[in-house]
């Protein structure tokens, strides 16, 4: 059976200022070293490769947990990094409805192919995000893997293997630090875990 175990990077001040942080690089924040220092003391398991996105929270993250967790092979991989946000990058929703009202109208209206300027639609994050994720599962069958990865990413793999609706991106709550479990069995994934 293949296990993939999902983290999602502990807090940095854009998450407590609501802010769209996309590709946006920021470290954690004391609490967010604390949440994770906490998650590996919950996590007491042991996996054959970690994948971690490139920013700078997850790497910090990967870097907290890997003191307790035993990952013999580490990658680091750009097409599981959060959706990248355009204009909207570092802004909150008040800020990008006053500088950018029309663009953010036509979010609102279309969440799903609206394609932020500079940035990804969700669905073009949600296709990179979850064909960078079934090939990770196709290199590692029957293996044991971690993902260092964010909030939007692990919706939009939940989506994909639990629903097969990318639209039920909202049905699932992944608070920072963190960790959810899916399990494939013959050709199916189950979810074991979420938000734990």
């Amino acid at each position: 059976m293949t296990k993939i175990v999902f983290v999602r990077h502990g807090e940095v001040n854009g998450n407590v200022q609501g802010r769209f942080m996309g590709f946006t690089d920021q470290g954690l924040n004391e609490n967010g070293s604390e949440q994770i220092e906490a998650l590996s003391l919950r996590l007491k398991e042991d996996f054959d490769i970690a994948y971690v996105s490139t920013l700078s929270r997850t790497k910090q993250t990967f870097e907290i947990l890997a003191k307790e967790i035993k990952i013999p092979e580490i990658r680091f991989l750009d097409s599981i990094k959060e959706r990248n946000f355009g204009i909207f990058e570092n802004m909150n929703v008040k800020e990008l409805s006053e500088k950018y009202p029309k663009e953010y109208s036509l979010l609102c209206e279309d969440w799903e192919n609206y394609k932020i300027p500079h940035g990804e639609s969700a669905k073009e994050a949600y296709q990179r995000v979850c064909e960078a994720f079934d090939d990770i599962v196709a290199q590692h069958r029957g293996k044991k893997i971690l993902l260092v990865t964010h909030l939007g990413c692990i919706r939009y793999i939940l989506a994909h293997k639990i629903t097969g609706e990318m639209r039920k991106f909202w049905n699932f709550t992944v608070n920072n630090g963190s960790y959810s479990t899916i399990e494939e069995a013959d050709d199916f994934f189950i979810l074991s875990k979420l938000n734990a």
